[in-house]
């Protein structure tokens, strides 16, 4: 029997009270969906009679709404963050829709469970194996446990690709914009290529059917996303000057990208491409570009043995690693330190006690964070939510992270 266990088996269930509820999302949403960002579906895909593996890229929030809509089965779960299920409004109406909570970076047994149990019962699953929304435009690495997965499930894979999804609406800026969104349906691998193929062939595949980069493509799609502050935020992710290589000294007002150390100065045009303001200005046309300049530096900084990065926290909340309520903590106080071993807070909590937290470099394959001044991250017991005084700490720390967690392997 599929997915057999020892001494038991995934239940099947006849009753299906998930789709209806789908079938009206997507009618709702998407005339909504297409007047709004202009969304423009390339091939339309004929719908599956058996279960599919949908895997969708992540340039944005609109990729759930987009993949889930223009997917032609409508009997259909979604993976998501369990972080939404914390909002009150936001979990009532994902549990609606039949959606499976995911904690982000981590092995979730029980998220593994509900797949194969919606899989065992007719639907199909889309899912995002990034983990979490591009930074700056371009496809984020991901382990081939999605691979391991497929494999596991032997059934059709899909991709749902789209582009322009992340200019519509960065996750660096307050607002999205209007320009255009093209999403392109297809099937990558067959039930039979899943069950013939290695884990590598079909993690390349994968790979391959989900990467973009958005200002590559809108080199040649040439598409405008209007805004009269189009500049305003991207600090948050580009926090050194190339001129200078000063550190969190990026500030933006406007359409303007500026240097408050140097005063190098970049112009972000409606396409979203950088300009240098004069001749002797130093700037990347692309912020893919200009984040991977970061990434280099970053790389040559956590060579050394002493390497840290420090930042003072000025609130704590908790919850449960899954689900419950988010807390605040009576006495947030204290430090939040990343050097090669991981991530360390020192400080008080509550009642005022000095505690310490570590959570090894091999669970961080990346920091779950918007990017401002927020860090989310679980152990066993629980899961925190730092706060940090420093600008454009967040995404320092989420690089460095990121770097040396592939340098050192995984503990999942």
């Amino acid at each position: 029997m599929l997915f057999k266990k020892k001494g038991n088996s995934i239940r099947k269930s006849k009753k299906d009270k998930f789709t209806p509820k789908m079938s009206l999302f997507r009618a709702v949403a998407k005339p909504v969906i297409n007047a709004r960002y202009n969304v423009k579906l390339l091939e339309p895909l004929a719908k599956a009679d058996s279960p599919v593996l949908i895997l969708g890229n992540h340039p944005s929030n609109l990729d759930p709404f987009i993949a889930g809509v223009y997917t032609p089965n409508k009997k259909m779960r979604i993976l998501s963050s369990n972080f939404y299920f914390r909002i009150p409004v936001a979990g009532k109406f994902l549990n609606s829709l039949g959606a499976i909570p995911k904690q982000q970076f981590s092995s979730d047994i029980r998220s593994m469970k509900a797949m194969l149990q919606a899989v065992a019962n007719g639907y199909s699953l889309l899912i995002f194996p990034e983990g979490r929304r591009s930074i700056c435009g371009e496809y984020v690495e991901f382990s081939d446990a999605i691979a391991k997965f497929a494999k596991k499930l032997s059934i059709p894979v899909w991709a749902s690709l789209s582009h322009g999804s992340y200019m519509s609406w960065p996750r660096w800026a307050k607002k999205s914009r209007r320009g255009k969104i093209t999403t392109d349906i297809k099937c990558i691998l067959s039930a039979d290529e899943v069950k013939n193929l290695s884990v590598d062939e079909i993690y390349t595949r994968i790979k391959e059917g989900l990467y973009y980069n958005d200002y590559e493509w809108n080199r040649s799609a040439n598409v405008k996303f209007r805004n009269r502050k189009v500049a305003e935020g991207i600090e948050n992710i580009l926090y050194m000057c190339p001129k200078c290589k000063g550190v969190a000294t990026m500030q933006t007002k406007g359409k303007t990208l500026y240097c408050t150390s140097c005063s190098n100065t970049a112009i972000m045009d409606q396409k979203g491409f950088l300009h240098p303001s004069t001749e002797n200005d130093v700037v990347f046309d692309s912020p893919v570009d200009w984040y991977h300049f970061q990434e280099d530096i970053m790389r040559e900084a956590i060579s050394a043995e002493d390497f840290s990065l420090t930042a003072t926290i000025f609130k704590i909340k908790k919850s449960d690693p899954y689900i419950g309520k988010i807390t605040p903590c009576t006495s947030p106080s204290g430090t939040l330190t990343l050097d090669k071993t991981g991530l360390t807070f020192k400080g008080t909590i509550d009642n005022n006690e000095e505690t310490t937290l570590f959570f090894p470099i091999s669970s961080i394959p990346a920091l779950c964070t918007a990017h401002k001044n927020d860090i989310e991250i679980s152990d066993k017991l629980n899961t925190w939510y730092f706060y940090i005084n420093e600008k454009q700490m967040t995404v320092q720390m989420d690089i460095a992270a990121t770097l040396l967690h592939r340098l050192q392997g995984s503990d999942n």
